[in-house]
């Protein structure tokens, strides 16, 4: 049920000091301790995060502290979103409001605002740090903050009304539970399914969706994140915000900049997926953790897996592919270890059903510091090469002039270096002309390591135009540490007019991202999370024959049953381009440790069969061998159709 309040007397409605027109307003209520007011800080909000700076003037906000750590502070009535409804305690405590700190309502208000579009959005915020809902916020406690909750709410809503305005008591978010660490889950548990069931019958609202944000994972709430978890699993309406991957700045409680950001984003789609409608896509900024087109899985059709290389004892990983011209012979280099290592080389004559010796390489090839990665390349003249990159720093390159049948040494590519260098090297439109991308944390790019804290990724480019021997001094394309790009994985669009890089989200806060270059790859739109179903690592994307889009990656989507597992995505370019979740998912083989697998070659043979090959745990308490799958889209099309 939801409340809808109006102010009418004898029928009439009252106008106090209307406005030119009165409005209906859906109002969410913001309450808790010092997360919930938060201590993020608005100087941080720069960078990727910036927009979050300015006044939302479309979404309204009251704010007030209570009376327990000094002189009550508030908003003045309803004011524009923005940082600042914050009061942090001490000797950092502000004497005014807008303050230099904010909570999750900002991203959380914004959320709502775009899930309901056309609609006024207004928060109702009260919230004090240091607090205890067995101590202050227990409706059972009289003369604490419960009362002071209810009054101020009260007194909001009544602001609204006095204005001529009505509204919809739509949904609460709490976040409260760091002061509560020393209960036993079961009597937090009662007491916060005892708050929320006075918080809907003090307000009238039976079903009114409540949202309980995880207190941070410190090593000493194991009892509280419980609780937590409990309720919103056994009381109705109460849905769980995990805070897994967010960031203190204090050393384990209160979180940074970016992760109240973050976690106002996951309170908003915690929040859409409450309240519906259904049909109403998620709000701005705030994907999906998790999906919903169809799972296929063919890890247990062992028919369709070749081994490609195995070792005893030997871990074998992180492979990537080349089809040459005729059709059917692949070559694969792969490092004798993790990430790095000695680099294998092994040739398929006949499209990937049986694969040679371990085949020599120039003695260069065992000083490998990194992932190798082999690319087709062609000069303007026609010349057909194929390189090996090998990164860090100097990021190398080796290069064959007869098709993989002899190899140069590694050469260092110039004064720079990187983290998988590279991710890939695509043709453009002029001849000869190629570009690359890759990533670095500050510890490779130069000779003397820089890294930065909070760490800070930057996704560069680079340009050849003499067929991929020489390469340009690597550009940024974007750098932030908020979120960690990285891994990037080209795909070109159907009419060959527009770029897109498929990448790998590091901090592990928010879904995959992409960006789009309509102008051969010399600027780059600003990134964007894609859904949670194209969620994952070192993406690797190719084009069937029928012109849908097959993209082989880790899975790390943040809500996923194939979590750390091989997996693939069919869907079009024009899903990746409008933000759609696709077709479906595939499990391609299931790894048994972890997430470590899944750095994937993707190659379509002329009769349309596709030939992955990736690296994983696939034998339980075995190092990771080398394997490929065997598919055709035909296939799963059949297995989705019988899954209905």
């Amino acid at each position: 049920m939801r409340t809808t309040m109006w102010a009418v007397v004898c029928g009439v409605t009252l106008l106090g000091d209307a406005p030119a027109r009165a409005d209906h307003y859906e109002v969410f209520l913001v309450a808790g301790q010092s997360n919930c007011d938060g201590r993020g800080k608005a100087s941080e909000l720069a960078g990727p995060l910036a927009r979050w700076a300015n006044p939302q003037n479309d979404v309204l906000t009251a704010y007030s502290c209570s009376t327990l750590r000094g002189p009550v502070l508030t908003s003045d009535g309803f004011k524009p979103l923005r940082p600042g409804w914050s009061v942090a305690p001490g000797k950092a405590r502000p004497t005014k409001l807008p303050s230099g700190t904010f909570g999750p309502e900002v991203s959380f208000g914004r959320g709502m605002a775009d899930h309901l579009k056309g609609k006024k959005v207004a928060l109702i915020k009260f919230a004090e740090g240091g607090t205890s809902l067995a101590k202050d916020w227990s409706p059972e406690v009289k003369g604490r903050l419960y009362p002071a909750f209810l009054d101020f709410t009260k007194k909001s809503l009544q602001e609204l009304k006095e204005k001529g305005h009505t509204y919809t008591l739509r949904g609460m978010i709490w976040h409260q539970g760091e002061s509560d660490a020393g209960l036993p889950a079961a009597e937090y548990e009662k007491l916060l399914t005892a708050f929320v069931a006075r918080v809907r019958t003090d307000f009238g609202a039976a079903d009114l969706p409540f949202g309980v944000g995880e207190v941070f994972d410190n090593g000493k709430r194991d009892a509280v994140r419980a609780a937590q978890k409990s309720t919103a699993e056994k009381v109705k309406g109460v849905f769980f915000v995990p805070a897994d991957m967010l960031r203190t700045f204090d050393g384990g409680t209160h979180f940074d900049a970016a992760s109240q950001i973050e976690l106002g984003e996951r309170f908003a789609a915690g929040m859409a997926k409450a309240i519906g409608p259904a049909g109403v896509p998620p709000a701005a900024g705030v994907s999906p953790r998790g999906y919903s087109v169809p799972l296929l899985d063919l890890s247990g059709q062992t028919g369709r897996q070749v081994v490609v290389d195995r070792e005893p004892g030997q871990y074998l990983g992180h492979p990537t592919t080349v089809l040459l011209e005729d059709g059917k012979t692949i070559l694969c280099v792969y490092p004798k270890g993790h990430g790095r290592g000695a680099i294998v080389y092994k040739k398929s004559t006949d499209g990937g059903k049986t694969w040679s010796d371990r085949l020599p390489v120039p003695a260069s090839w065992v000083t490998s510091k990194e992932v190798p990665t082999i690319h087709r390349v062609v000069d303007a003249a026609g010349t057909k090469r194929l390189i090996v990159w090998s990164g860090l720093h100097p990021a190398r390159l080796a290069v064959s002039e007869d098709d993989g049948r002899t190899w140069g040494d590694l050469k260092p590519a110039g004064e720079w270096g990187g983290i998988v260098v590279m991710g890939f090297v695509e043709g453009l439109k002029t001849p000869g002309h190629y570009l690359a991308m890759f990533h670095d944390d500050g510890r490779f790019f130069a000779a003397e390591p820089a890294p930065k804290k909070p760490a800070e990724f930057t996704l560069y480019k680079t340009f050849s135009t003499d067929g991929g021997l020489t390469w340009s001094t690597p550009e940024p394309v974007f750098r932030s540490s908020a979120v960690h790009l990285c891994e990037p994985g080209c795909v070109r669009s159907p009419g060959g007019k527009q770029l897109a890089v498929l990448l790998r989200e590091n901090s592990r806060r928010k879904n995959s991202h992409v960006i789009f270059s309509d102008d051969e790859g010399k600027t780059w739109t600003e990134p964007r999370e894609l859904p949670g179903s194209l969620t994952g690592d070192r993406h690797t994307a190719k084009y069937a024959p029928d012109g849908r889009l097959f993209v082989s990656f880790r899975d790390t989507t943040l809500d996923s049953p194939t979590k750390g597992d091989w997996v693939a995505w069919v869907g079009t370019y024009d899903d990746i381009a409008k933000g759609r979740e696709g077709q479906y998912r595939v499990r391609l083989m299931d790894n048994h440790k972890g997430a470590d697998c899944a750095y994937p070659g993707v190659e379509v043979l002329p009769d349309g069969t596709i030939v992955t090959t990736t690296y994983g745990h696939w034998a339980k308490d075995e190092p990771p061998y080398v394997v490929s799958v065997r598919l055709k889209l035909d296939e799963l099309d059949r297995m989705a159709r019988d899954r209905k």
